[in-house]
């Protein structure tokens, strides 16, 4: 269970760092993608091509950060979603296992006091 504690706590690190490395990943993203708008309002269209092809790169590369983050980011979230279960089976596991060994010594009790309780009747 410890292991397992600890695999949770790491992941749920990592999703944090790729929430953040996402988050900035889109801020850029939108960053770039609004320089282009302002060139395409306000530049001429037709001299510099260079600069819009520089920032249409920006904006895919922000795109394909962005977007890379954001699967990282999902493919650990189903790893957290598949370590709780793992941890909440093997928590579930140890309690039946206390339950089963308390009624075991209920029963052994039950089993020691009944000949004594059928004797004093």
């Amino acid at each position: 269970m410890e292991k397992l504690e600890a695999e949770l706590g790491t992941l749920r690190a990592r999703a944090e760092t790729l929430k953040s490395r996402h988050a900035a990943a889109d801020a850029a993203f939108v960053d770039a993608k609004s320089k282009l708008q302002r060139h395409h309002l306000e530049e001429n269209l037709d001299a510099d091509d260079k600069a819009r092809a520089r920032l249409e790169a920006a904006i895919a590369a922000g795109a394909l950060t962005r977007d890379g983050y954001a699967d990282a980011l999902a493919e650990v979230q189903t790893k957290i979603a598949e370590a709780e279960q793992k941890l909440a089976a093997e928590r579930s596991a140890v309690e039946r296992k206390a339950a089963n060994e308390t009624l075991a010594r209920d029963l052994d009790a039950i089993e020691q006091a009944l000949p004594d309780y059928l004797a004093a009747g």
